[in-house]
């Protein structure tokens, strides 16, 4: 079987067309202009699924979410929906391939109907001249604000300042300055999008930017990958931040890579990242809830070389892999659980955030999540132990 060429099959076949096909349709109701709401509902009118599609307007870059965690691009979709799409082959990777030529010989253009008929209008890729930008090394005095609010020390902001800049919306009738993350590809140089972020829990992403493959890399090896021993992934700068100023003495910086995905990932962010810092292990620095939990697992599973789907249960989740489940409810989703699945995954290990906090930058703020709760010692020793267990995973 020739591979195909996914550059290509992605200029031709959208995420949208997949999804119309499948039987998603449009929801107005929710959603904004850059992430399309699509659901599926049953003969009673009850939704039964639902996804996200983020910049629905360039194929390239185009990707999709769903709130129980799965995320990625247009590979990811057909692989994810083998089974609606009618696909054959002996193998997943032959099932693919032969969706992807079956969509690729489609000759309706569903999405570009469907742009038409709901009246929307293309959006822009990502343009980093839009902004207006200065490093942040050069205005950390007036930059002190956005960091104090999250408990981050001007020592760790110093350090992580050749990875920040402060950006300005030239659209924007505002003028207003704030934190910006670049995003880039593992590897490459070339800014595919930024995460902005200001006062009081502004957040929001650059028009177009690639969420599907670029992420924000903060890369202490100066230039030399090969010499990255230890990649951390959190959702978020800040969290990573908070976990380097509370554990900076415990590993040496010129080792380490720092990762955020924005939230939830794609397999993509994962893999690429990990094929590029090929001597290194992928350490999940992921939220203490439930849904860091399941990204834990869904890293594990990448990481492993194994393909796994994620389904709700009416307790909690079923995650299945070559014919094989386990189910655990939704308060005890523990990747270690997944054993008999995946077996020992060698490029992984996890450092979650102290018990009783959600995620790092909590930690630095001292916000538990049950704020009258105290640790008695007991609870202490055990939260050790518990964290000597991750790091064997």
């Amino acid at each position: 079987m020739t591979s195909l060429d996914y550059k290509k099959v992605k200029q031709q076949v959208s995420i949208i067309d997949v999804a119309l096909r499948l039987g998603y349709v449009f929801d107005k109701s929710k959603g904004t202009r850059d992430n399309l709401h699509f659901v599926i509902k049953d003969e009673f009118g009850r939704q039964v699924d639902s996804i996200y599609i983020t910049n629905p307007k360039d194929n390239a870059t185009m990707g999709y979410w769903k709130r129980g965690g799965e995320k990625g691009d247009l590979i990811d979709f057909v692989r994810h929906n083998l089974n609606g799409l009618g696909a054959v082959g002996q193998t997943e990777y032959a099932r693919v391939q032969n969706a992807l030529t079956s969509l690729i010989g489609y000759k309706g253009d569903l999405s570009q109907a469907f742009f038409e008929r709901n009246n929307i209008t293309r959006s822009r890729p990502f343009d980093a001249n839009r902004y207006t930008v200065v490093p942040l090394e050069t205005c950390i005095n007036q930059s002190m604000g956005f960091f104090r609010e999250r408990h981050l020390c001007r020592a760790t902001v110093e350090t992580f300042a050749p990875f920040m800049v402060r950006a300005t919306d030239k659209e924007s009738k505002y003028g207003i300055s704030n934190l910006g993350f670049p995003y880039t590809r593992p590897g490459g140089e070339e800014m595919v999008g930024m995460e902005i972020r200001g006062f009081k829990g502004f957040k929001q992403k650059a028009e177009g930017t690639d969420s599907t493959h670029g992420v924000w890399i903060a890369d202490f090896s100066k230039g030399v990958s090969d010499n990255i021993t230890h990649v951390f992934f959190a959702e978020s700068q800040y969290d990573l931040m908070a976990f380097y100023q509370l554990n900076r003495l415990k590993f040496d910086l010129s080792t380490c890579a720092f990762v955020a995905t924005g939230g939830s990932f794609s397999d993509t962010q994962i893999t690429d990242t990990m094929q590029y810092y090929r001597n290194a292990k992928a350490i999940d620095c992921f939220d203490n809830d439930m849904q860091g939990n399941i990204y834990s697992c869904r890293m594990a599973a990448l990481l492993a070389g194994k393909a796994m789907n994620i389904s709700k249960t009416p307790d909690g989740y079923r995650f299945e892999v070559a014919g094989k489940y386990v189910e655990m409810d939704k308060d005890k989703i523990n990747v270690s659980a997944l054993r008999p699945l995946l077996g020992r995954v060698e490029r992984f290990q996890r450092w979650k955030p102290f018990k009783g906090f959600k995620d790092w930058n909590d930690v630095t703020l001292g916000k538990r999540l049950c704020e009258d709760k105290t640790v008695s010692l007991s609870e202490h020793r055990a939260d050790l132990k518990d964290k000597r267990r991750q790091m064997s995973m």
